[in-house]
């Protein structure tokens, strides 16, 4: 038989981690966001002491995880929570990413009906496949590119929501320990944060 869930403590935590995010906002001028805590966030093996930040149904949330709020010292919790707000911060540049990600996908796949349209109608002419073929090989180099660019804007969205954290924290031991807990739980490829922040 397990223990009653402890209510009282769970909202003690909320209300510390939104004291955090209430404060750091206020110094930055941003909106507050919802704070909300979660057994869990992100994907599967995703490190217990974790948060994230989404709108969801257009209301900016920062969910926390229970595991982050009990375990992590308050200088890392902050700097946690600081990295969400980074997240929130650069939402303008990361929907705009997203929407370039979107069209160089979109472009692919005219230029492949294109190449096709293309290609029919030349060999019909008697002037052969090479140009619907030329049209789609540019559409599968840009097919090809596009999640690529995805993913290196995507490491950027992290490390712009890192820099937030560390200009409005000014202590990156905190972000060390943070990071260190996180290879604890679940370990990234060194490429992945290790050179973040010079760390």
């Amino acid at each position: 038989m397990t223990a009653p869930h402890d209510r009282t403590a769970d909202d003690a935590l909320l209300q510390e981690a939104r004291a955090i995010v209430g404060r750091v906002t206020a110094q930055v001028g941003l909106p507050t966001p919802v704070v909300a805590l979660a057994p869990s966030v992100g994907k599967p093996g995703a490190p217990r002491a974790n948060a994230e930040y989404k709108a969801i149904r257009g209301v900016p949330t920062i969910k926390i995880t229970e595991s982050a709020m009990r375990e992590l010292p308050f200088d890392v919790l902050r700097f946690l929570l600081t990295h969400e707000l980074g997240h929130f911060a650069n939402e303008a540049w990361w929907k705009r990413k997203t929407r370039q990600f979107m069209a160089g996908m979109g472009f692919a796949a005219l230029l492949l009906l294109g190449g096709v349209v293309v290609g029919l109608i030349a060999e019909s002419s008697g002037a052969g496949v090479f140009p619907g073929l030329a049209i789609a090989a540019v559409s599968l180099i840009v097919a090809i590119a596009s999640p690529f660019t995805y993913l290196a804007n995507s490491r950027t969205h992290e490390l712009r929501a890192d820099l937030f954290a560390a200009r409005q924290h000014g202590n990156l031991s905190s972000a060390r320990a943070l990071f260190a807990a996180w290879d604890r739980d679940a370990p990234e490829p060194t490429q992945h944060r290790r050179l973040r922040l010079h760390l």
